[in-house]
């Protein structure tokens, strides 16, 4: 017998002995070192000690259970493989060896851990389709496959399905067994062998449902997709939860305490996340290792990802929690090692574009490359090549990737920067503008539109600068104002950039720094009413985080800081700065802070943001809080301006998406009142809401939305972009042409022609203005 193998049997000899009762006196056979060996993670020298044993005489018991623990060593062992068809082969041959067992020895005391063993190859089928589907590359939105590369992506995703849902039907069955035999259990040591068995079972069937979720594909699945998603969602969280709840001394309930820690992220459950990942890295326990690797994993795939859609100053931050994370786990084979591998390796990359999109060319027109984007570069490029040697959910795109960077490191010239490295902003210029309105449902004539209202709202300009309503609310000029601004800003009009209405933008902008005291209790106050200082706010954040005008950035923090003091007790907004408010003036600050937070440098303080979701919370209704009140939950329903306006702010601070089952009840009650053309103007509060967030829901509901309902052959007509265009007033000439009549609502009283204009302008903006491609 080789060296060794003779240390790791003394390991093995060590661990049973630990394990085992100090009542035991007999040796170990050679089978349990195997299983010692097996459970330990050394199933390559386990089965190495089995060719061993193969040279002597065991038992007739021993050797008829020989083939099932080389079967169940062979299944621990597949991970290691780095190709596929080297795992698929050794899978076949694990499942054959169970099957024979079965077959051989139907009523064996171990007949029920084949039994077991085959529901966990059964997972493994499922999940190697899944990962086939989520590792089919899309080509770009707007290339002419895109659709029918997501259909095939979908029906891939589908396949999974059925795979799953047996293995859960299999385990449930396998589980039940288990759990008569605890029951029949006398002996304390077998009792105990037998529970964390059917806690492995149990585990199977909890990870099953939460990978069946994943078939759901957030960007295809519409609301009662979703629906069903967190259905499955919940059911794993169930499933965690009790085996969670289990031994301490347990293997297993470590590392369902971290798997329930990232189900509670994805059903955004955020302060049970938070409770759960503490507690699986708080242990001391050396049962709790395998658990804290994976809630380490999970909370940097969050970080990851943040850091890629949200806030690409923290790439640094997770390089380095990257970085740490493989040098203490990256000598152990598992998915979440080849994960985190290729995201430290996109992380590298998006630091290097990053940095070279922002350094001048050089005299031959080639980019330069400092060093340290040169570096990250090469780093990324040798990782890549790692994922590139083995078959795994990233090798494509290591490859794609790599292809890139040997072309950036040739000095090739790249035609766009990607739009996954442009700020949130950038999305209302050039041709990813143009892209994203294609992309997002939006056409020429909606342009065009657009394009009308902008020139009507130009030329109601003041000589000050400022605008004012033509309503009752003639007075609000700060509202007016921003309400303008806003406008101009969603498509991409700057105060510093050459384009057709800088000098109007500019004028505006200075307008509202000339409202406010830049010293005293009043510092930052554009006006006495929190619906104007919310919409004027707003107006300086976005002009802000689109120019970087250091000199606009005292007067933007200045307006934020005032709205952080107005803010009432119960985290909402009033129509006076410190007294309670409603769901509608608090929409206003919301959208306000968050453009604060996207600019990266005007401040937020998160106490604000914190109470802000405490008033959300008092005013929503419903088990999904899907619905939403005035100023309390009393009258929540669905498809009210005041439910669109509650969605948006949870949509902004609350990050709900369209893979939270909150969001898909409120969409699917906001698409009763979906929009079907008439002549008759809409109300433009509620449609201005509304749009944002089925526009960021996507899916069918968006088209719905957006474009009508289908019709059996397939065309679409009727919907919000096609009526707001027919009911613009495009007689050449006319005093008011390129505006919309004042809507039958609250803002066509308030705000007159201005504010009914400037909404319409806005929603059909609405495909380019919050950036980013929605979900087809």
């Amino acid at each position: 017998m080789s060296r060794r193998v003779v240390g790791s049997v003394a390991f093995a000899l060590l661990v049973i002995a630990l394990s085992s009762t100090a009542g035991r006196a007999q040796a170990p056979s050679p089978l349990e070192l195997v299983r010692g060996l097996r459970e330990h993670g050394e199933s390559k020298l386990a089965l190495e000690y089995l060719r061993e044993l193969d040279k002597k005489t065991l038992t007739a018991a021993e050797a008829e259970v020989v083939p099932l623990e080389r079967a169940r060593c062979v299944l621990e062992f597949v991970g290691e493989v780095p190709k596929a068809k080297g795992r698929a082969i050794l899978l076949a041959e694990a499942k054959q060896a169970f099957e024979d067992f079965l077959k051989q020895t139907p009523n064996h005391p171990q007949a029920l851990e084949a039994l077991a063993s085959l529901t966990r190859i059964t997972l493994i089928e499922a999940k190697t389709q899944l990962r086939l589907a989520q590792a089919m590359p899309l080509p770009p939105p707007d290339a002419p496959e895109y659709d029918a590369a997501l259909d095939a992506q979908r029906e891939a995703l589908q396949k999974a399905r059925p795979l799953f849902l047996l293995t859960i039907k299999q385990s449930s069955e396998v589980a039940q067994q288990f759990k008569v035999r605890v029951q029949a259990a006398a002996d304390p040591i077998a009792r105990q062998d037998l529970i964390r068995q059917a806690l492995e079972v149990d585990f199977v069937i909890a990870l099953s449902r939460y990978y069946v979720a994943q078939t759901f594909p957030v960007a295809t699945t519409g609301a009662k997709g979703t629906l069903d998603r967190d259905s499955f969602l919940s059911h794993a969280e169930s499933n965690f939860s009790t085996i969670a709840s289990g031994s301490p001394t347990l293997r297993i309930t470590w590392v369902a305490r971290a798997w329930l820690a990232e189900v509670h992220g994805e059903l955004w459950q955020l302060t049970e996340m938070a409770a759960e990942t503490a507690r699986a890295l708080s242990s001391p326990r050396v049962e709790a290792e395998e658990g804290k690797r994976l809630a380490r994993f999970f909370m940097i795939r969050r970080e990851y990802l943040r850091a890629l859609t949200e806030d690409q100053s923290r790439l640094g931050l997770v390089e380095t929690q990257l970085r740490a994370w493989l040098a203490r786990y990256g000598s152990i084979s598992s998915d979440e090692m080849t994960s985190v591998r290729y995201y430290l390796a996109f992380t590298l990359q998006r630091q290097a574009f990053i940095t070279m999109a922002k350094t001048p060319p050089s005299k031959d027109g080639k980019p330069n490359i400092p060093a340290f984007a040169r570096q990250k570069l090469e780093d990324a490029e040798k990782l890549y090549r790692v994922l590139g040697k083995s078959d795994n959910a990233y090798t494509d795109r290591a490859a794609s990737h790599l292809a890139l960077i040997g072309r950036r490191l040739r000095g090739e010239v790249e035609e766009k920067l990607p739009q996954a490295m442009l700020g949130v902003f950038e999305s209302r210029k050039g041709a990813t503008k143009a892209r994203l309105l294609k992309d997002n449902g939006g056409n020429v004539e909606s342009e065009k539109a657009v394009a009308l209202g902008l020139a009507w709202i130009a030329r109601q300009q003041k000589q000050d600068g400022g605008w004012e309503y033509d309503g009752t609310d003639k007075n609000e000029r700060a509202g007016a104002t921003g309400m303008a601004l806003l406008a101009f800003l969603g498509a991409g009009e700057t105060h510093t950039e050459k384009g057709k209405y800088q000098k109007t933008v500019a004028d505006g902008v200075a307008f509202l720094v000339k409202l406010m005291p830049a010293q005293g209790a009043n510092a930052g106050k554009l006006s006495g009413n929190m619906y104007a200082q919310g919409i004027a706010t707003l107006a300086l954040c976005e002009a802000y985080a689109m120019s970087r005008d250091k000199d606009l950035l005292p007067s933007a923090q200045l307006a934020v800081d005032y709205i952080t003091k107005a803010q009432a007790p119960n985290g909402s907004w009033g129509y006076a700065p410190g007294s309670a408010g409603d769901t509608s003036i608090t929409g206003w600050q919301i959208q306000a802070l968050k453009a604060a937070q996207l600019s990266k440098d005007i401040k937020v303080h998160p106490a604000t943001i914190k109470k802000a979701v405490g008033f959300l919370d008092l005013v929503s209704g419903g088990e999904r809080k899907a619905v939403y009140g005035y100023n309390d939950n009393t009258g929540a329903a669905p498809g009210t301006s005041l439910t669109a306006v509650g969605l948006w702010c949870r949509y902004h601070i609350d990050g709900w998406g369209p893979n939270n089952a909150g969001m898909a009840e409120g969409v699917t009650g906001l698409l009763k009142r979906a929009p079907a053309k008439s002549t008759a103007m809409p109300e433009m509060y509620f449609h201005y809401y509304a749009t944002q967030v089925v526009r960021n829901f996507g899916s069918e509901e968006w088209a719905t939305w957006n474009e009508g309902v289908k019709s059996p052959d397939g065309t679409r007509k009727g919907g919000m972009r096609d009526w707001l265009v027919s009911l613009q007033n495009k007689k050449e000439g006319h005093l008011n042409e390129g505006s919309w009549d004042p809507d039958p609502g609250f803002v066509g009283k308030s705000c007159g022609r201005i504010g009914t204009t400037a909404l319409a302008v806005m929603t059909l903006e609405v495909y380019y203005r919050s950036g980013g491609s929605s979900p087809k």
